[in-house]
């Protein structure tokens, strides 16, 4: 039992270690927690607890925790990025074995021969478990990406059966069952989204999303977007420019479903709005990612112009080559939505964008949201 409670104790700081890297470092956090990870695996790798009658490697609980972080990665970069993470793993193995065996081969002094003869025990020859452990973690974060991937797609298989559960004679209740477990299944992956959506290009939802899922996530959003709108905006004017954008080029979309299929913009609506979001306005302009316009490819004649750029590039370039002061007159992209953002991002660059959220505790000041009854289904401040 002791053994038990002692393993829990392991898996709750590895994964508190990964949490607090990620939330403060991103990425670079979770190459540093993999780096630090793989090494202390390959030390308890050595030892063997008996856990419920079974022989188990101590060092299960942080093998897991770098899965998990590898299949963070991956959410966010895709899959190719996990040949990245296996290189890493590869060198921090190898280098650290080296460096191991070498202080092991290093004549020691007579002044502690104990201790001495105990650490070469331990660090020199063992050189079979460490490759085994490290073989083990390749593979398993291999075939980890690759689970992921297809569980993705069982996901999509799984929303197909919801429309044929209506036409197979099963009773009502296990009908009922199926779509709870299905809805509970979504709702963990849109949380997932929330959560990593600060480090993702990637929209919420696209044309191949099915309908059901699109108009539960569209529920989800509003729930998840009431949870703070007692507070006040963060920089009221910036944040009906958004809005002015939102509304601009929604086209046909709902307004929520707009917001699902451009991470962007909802990143933007979250940096002025959500207390808690940790990145600034200037930040998701900085992160966010997309392929290079063809009127910015087309007009600047660059040699190593990226196929993908970030939107403060973007801007950058758009307001370097003449880019209009109105949004509906510029003679540089003749794209109206990139000239809106223009707009923004300058107005956010002007400000030095160094904003501290302040709640204003004053009765006539504070706004909440309500659900508009029109078609728009949008959330509106009310005094």
């Amino acid at each position: 039992m002791l053994n038990i409670i002692l393993i829990i104790c392991e898996v709750i700081v590895a994964y508190i270690a990964m949490t607090l890297l990620y939330k403060k470092y991103k990425t670079d956090g979770l190459i540093t927690y993999t780096i630090i990870a793989t090494i202390i695996s390959n030390l308890m790798c050595l030892k063997k607890i008996d856990m419920l009658n079974t022989e188990l490697p101590l060092g299960l609980g942080i093998t897991m925790s770098i899965l998990i972080a590898i299949n963070i990665i991956t959410q966010n970069k895709g899959k190719e990025e996990v040949n990245n993470f296996l290189v890493i793993i590869l060198v921090s193995s190898l280098v650290s074995l080296c460096f191991f065996n070498l202080s092991g081969l290093i004549e020691s002094a007579d002044i502690n021969k104990y201790a001495n003869k105990s650490y070469d025990s331990i660090f020199t020859y063992n050189l079979r478990i460490y490759l085994a452990n490290t073989i083990t973690l390749l593979v398993t974060t291999f075939l980890s990406s690759r689970l992921y991937f297809m569980l993705k797609i069982l996901k999509n298989k799984i929303l197909k059966y919801t429309y044929l559960s209506e036409a197979l004679p099963i009773d009502m209740d296990t009908k009922n069952k199926f779509m709870d477990f299905v809805k509970s299944f979504l709702k963990i992956k849109f949380k997932l989204l929330i959560n990593t959506l600060s480090e993702s290009s990637e929209p919420l939802i696209d044309d191949g999303t099915p309908k059901d899922e699109v108009e539960l996530f569209k529920d989800l959003l509003i729930d998840y977007l009431k949870n703070f709108v007692i507070y006040i905006y963060k920089d009221k004017e910036l944040s009906k420019k958004i809005e002015e954008i939102i509304e601009k080029h929604r086209g046909d979309y709902s307004y929520f479903e707009y917001l699902l299929r451009n991470p962007f913009l909802l990143k933007l609506k979250l940096s002025i709005e959500d207390p808690n979001y940790h990145d600034t306005m200037l930040d998701v302009f900085k992160k966010h990612k997309v392929k290079t316009p063809k009127e910015i490819m087309d007009r600047v004649k660059t040699k190593n112009q990226e196929d993908c750029i970030s939107y403060l590039k973007l801007m950058e370039i758009i307001i370097k080559n003449g880019n209009s002061s109105t949004p509906s007159k510029s003679n540089f992209t003749s794209n109206p939505y990139l000239d809106d953002l223009s707009l923004i991002y300058k107005a956010a660059k002007s400000k030095l964008y160094n904003y501290n959220f302040v709640i204003n505790y004053e009765l006539e000041e504070c706004e909440t949201f309500e659900l508009d009854a029109s078609e728009s289904q949008k959330l509106i401040r009310k005094k």
